[in-house]
């Protein structure tokens, strides 16, 4: 038997002899538990590299992780105060903690505004930048109409001086202010103003959509960086705040043939920017932000493929956006006659002005003057009967539909680059297959006597 499990000894890796050894795990708040954990930190200074003296230790408490320095090179007593940093951790929490073993972070972390939130939030954001810009637009919002900040219509003209004023106020609310019963008691009220059944849906889906966007802030990716800079509430403000995706099931106002077979009457010849894009979001099932910025090096028409991928100009919403689309032989044949257009655009598919991939508000390249591309095609689909809030994203949704109609659930999913399959099921599965009691059209068919059920396998 190895000397080290007979012994029970410990090597630098603890935990997991311990558990050899069939010794129980030493708790965190045993000093021996640190003895492996603490370090001595290296840096470089004028091309040198130097080690301090002393002991310090990372720990990482209720999703936050602090350095701590502990003012010693002796290693036991390091590993000694190491443990008592932990049990106060547990016992008081990271404020009483924080002032008494690193009272110099304290003094320097801010009073929590809406504002202070945002600035940390935003220094250390990995997020797409209009991912961020969401959430902080969502949590401006739900701040003011709490706090009752009202900046009038002025305020939705960024350039105007109702606009900062109104940013400035807003920001300055103490996140004191916005709790989760009033975060609760504002949606109520939203959705309470509505008396309308068609309203009221819409209004819970809206308020809930603002609610969850503004929690993001606070969520796993954000939250260490804010708590780094900035005093939070002991409640967070959305702690507890069941938040939901309402279903909305995909419901078609117009056939996804007929329109495509009106666009090509409309639009091919004598507005071909507007049927570029109908095509590209009605055959290739493309996001708005996937065809504006899509370029010719994505199409491959000798496999027929559309390419989904990160490129200098854009990155998809997530892992499972970066995808294969398959292309019919009609639609290949559209994208060669796009290609082979002697005015198109040398890099994008669709023309327009340059590509922002770092823009923080809603830009669209092919909206840019003189096309106006998605402007246009929406007024188009208006007048065609699509009367969507997002009518040309109903274009996408028609696409996911037909392949879920004709290839299934799975097929779809891939098709539309959705993680979830749920989101497929919830929000874009149109028609479901016609299923019903019907015992007529479920009778077994009566057998012969030589056991082949009439119309079957005679002749045999």
């Amino acid at each position: 038997m190895n000397e080290t499990k007979k012994s029970g000894v410990k090597s630098e890796s603890g935990q997991e002899v311990a558990k050899q050894s069939g010794q129980a795990p030493l708790s965190k708040t045993h000093s021996d538990y640190w003895k492996s954990r603490v370090l001595k930190q290296s840096y470089t200074r004028d091309g040198e590299r130097f080690t301090c003296p002393d002991y310090a230790v990372r720990i990482q408490f209720a999703g936050r992780r602090e350095l701590f320095p502990l003012g010693t090179a002796n290693k036991s007593t390091a590993a000694g105060k190491a443990a008592k940093i932990y049990a106060s951790l547990v016992a008081n929490g990271w404020g009483p903690t924080l002032a008494e073993f690193k009272p110099e972070i304290v003094k320097e972390r801010k009073a929590g505004t809406v504002g202070e939130v945002i600035v940390a939030a935003s220094e250390e954001a990995t997020v797409r930048p209009r991912s961020l810009a969401q959430y902080v637009g969502a949590f401006r919002q739900l701040a003011a109409e709490i706090a009752g900040v009202d900046g009038g219509k002025d305020r939705y003209a960024y350039r105007s001086p109702a606009y900062g004023e109104w940013l400035a106020k807003v920001d300055a609310v103490p996140l004191s202010a916005i709790t989760p019963e009033l975060v609760k008691a504002w949606r109520a009220r939203r959705i309470a103003a509505k008396t309308d059944p068609r309203e009221r849906r819409s209004a819970e889906v809206s308020a809930n959509t603002t609610i969850r966007q503004a929690k993001a802030l606070f969520g796993a990716k954000l939250i260490g960086s804010i708590r780094a800079s900035v005093e939070l509430p002991a409640v967070l403000p959305f702690e507890g705040v069941p938040v939901s995706k309402l279903k909305s099931r995909f419901r078609p106002e117009v056939s996804a043939e007929w329109l495509f077979n009106v666009g090509t009457t409309d639009l091919a010849k004598d507005r071909p920017e507007e049927f570029k894009a109908l095509v590209l979001c009605l055959l290739a099932g493309l996001r708005r932000a996937e065809a504006d910025t899509l370029t010719w090096s994505q199409i491959d028409l000798a496999e027929g493929k559309v390419f989904v991928r990160t490129t200098e100009f854009f990155a998809p919403k997530s892992e499972d956006g970066e995808r294969e689309i398959d292309l019919s032989p009609d639609a290949v044949a559209l994208f060669r006659g796009f290609l082979d257009a002697s005015d198109k655009d040398p890099v994008f598919v669709l023309k327009g002005g340059p590509a922002k991939p770092s823009c923080r508000y809603q830009y669209y390249r092919a909206d840019c003057a003189p096309f106006q591309t998605w402007h246009k095609l929406t007024a188009w689909l208006s007048s065609k009967g699509v009367h969507a809030r997002k009518a040309v994203h109903t274009l996408r949704k028609q696409a996911g539909a037909l392949i879920h109609q004709w290839h299934g659930i799975e097929a779809a999913r891939a098709f539309l680059g959705h993680s979830d399959i749920a989101t497929t099921s919830d929000f874009y599965v149109g028609k479901k297959p016609k299923t019903t009691v019907d015992f007529t059209a479920h009778k077994p068919k009566a057998e012969n006597v030589l056991g082949f059920k009439t119309g079957e396998g005679e002749g045999v």
